[in-house]
This record gives C-alpha cells, sequence and structure tokens, in this order.
C-alpha cells in the first residue's frame, strides 16, 4: 500500500511541476514580445522575439512530454501543438520581416 501512495504522490508532483512550467513557458512567449517592441529598438525587439521563440521551443518539447507522460488527452494537446506550431510561424515571419528591414 505504501508504495503505491508514493507512485501516485509522485506522480502528482511531476504532473504538477509539468503543469507549472507548462504556463511559465506560455506565458513567457507573448510577454517576451511585449517587451520586445515595448524596448522601441528594433536590435533589442528582435532579441526579445529570439528569447520568445525559445520559450514556445521549451512548451513544444513539454507538451510532447505531456502526451509521453500520458498527462494530456489527445484532442486537447493536439490542439495546443497546433497553436504552438501556429505561433513559430508568427514569431519566425517577424524575425525574417525585422532581418529584412534592420540588416
Amino acid at each position: 500500500m505504501l508504495c503505491i501512495d508514493s507512485r501516485e504522490t509522485f506522480l502528482a508532483k511531476k504532473l504538477l511541476g509539468l503543469t507549472s512550467q507548462l504556463r511559465r513557458s506560455a506565458i513567457s512567449v507573448p510577454s517576451n514580445v511585449a517587451e520586445g517592441h515595448g524596448r522601441m529598438n528594433p536590435r533589442e525587439f528582435k532579441h526579445f522575439l529570439l528569447i520568445a521563440r525559445a520559450s514556445n521551443c521549451e512548451l513544444q518539447t513539454q507538451l510532447e512530454l505531456s502526451g509521453a507522460l500520458g498527462f494530456a488527452e489527445t484532442q486537447l494537446l493536439s490542439a495546443a501543438q497546433e497553436i504552438s506550431i501556429q505561433v513559430e510561424k508568427m514569431l519566425i515571419a517577424l524575425l525574417v520581416n525585422l532581418k529584412n528591414k534592420c540588416g
């Protein structure tokens, strides 16, 4: 009985930790875009867009782990992954646009 309770407690803690990390990564993406834009300097904007892109990559990894560990429903996971892919495309487009304008 003790082993089962310990395993369940372990899994609950892991789920809580992964959920917390997913939230932090997801919040980091638009926060870095906003901060970079607020700097009103193309070079700094690019820097913060790169940070946002890295956070989005973290998020994609965490979503994959959530699926592999069985912590998420397949439909919800697929929807979140698709949104993250769309965000990645938007970030890349912004970076390309900045490169074309600023060199």
